[in-house]
């Protein structure tokens, strides 16, 4: 999912681009799963709104991997 719908943004590895920097550094702006969760399903800035794209479930999913595997 992240591949399809943010890395065009946030890079491939996460490295920033057009959208900002998340490898390594998203679990610190959000500490709490639930407010990148919301960042992701209601958008922020230019980021556009993925809640009517993507399911709770997999804005979840979008999330533990940018914290999980782009994070470490």
């Amino acid at each position: 999912i992240y591949n399809s719908k943010c890395a065009s943004c946030h890079g491939k590895g996460g490295n920033g681009g057009m959208g900002k920097k998340l490898a390594g550094v998203v679990a610190n702006v959000y500490p709490d799963i639930a407010d990148q969760e919301a960042v992701i399903s209601r958008g922020k800035g230019s980021m556009p709104s993925f809640e009517d794209l993507l399911t709770p479930e997999q804005i979840t999913a979008v999330a533990r991997y940018e914290r999980e595997v782009l994070g470490s």
